[in-house]
């Protein structure tokens, strides 16, 4: 008969490992839903723009994406991309709440989740209400 130690240290172990896997599969969680974050901080244009207008490279490079804003509300308005990206200086890839209730603040006003971003139920450039 097995005596009262190797019990406790045979439970002790599978405990342990238990323990260890289980952390392993929540920091691979962790980094798989960090990656899937969109980032709203400020980047760099890949391209100096100069003087052009962002559907002179975008209708080519992007056109799926060119052609969903072009129909959306903000495309048949003539609202350009500078309105919500910013100019070449202050880019930005995904835009903050702030940027959307500068031109929708009563809209905004209406908002069920406040602490949500815009494009968490908007679609961002087809601005479709719910993704």
């Amino acid at each position: 008969m097995y005596s009262k130690n190797f019990y406790f240290s045979v439970l002790l172990i599978f405990c342990t490992a238990l323990f260890i896997s289980a952390c392993a599969m929540n920091s691979q969680n962790v980094s798989q839903k960090s990656s899937d974050v969109k980032m709203k901080k400020p980047a760099e244009h890949p391209v100096d723009m100069g003087n052009k207008d962002c559907s002179e490279c975008h209708s080519e490079m992007t056109p799926d994406l060119y052609k969903e804003w072009e129909k959306s509300m903000h495309g048949l308005a003539m609202v350009k991309c500078q309105v919500c990206h910013g100019s070449q200086d202050n880019f930005v890839v995904a835009t903050p709440n702030g940027t959307c209730r500068g031109c929708h603040a009563e809209q905004y006003s209406h908002n069920p989740q406040p602490e949500k971003s815009c494009s968490s139920c908007h679609l961002e450039h087809s601005f479709a209400y719910h993704k």
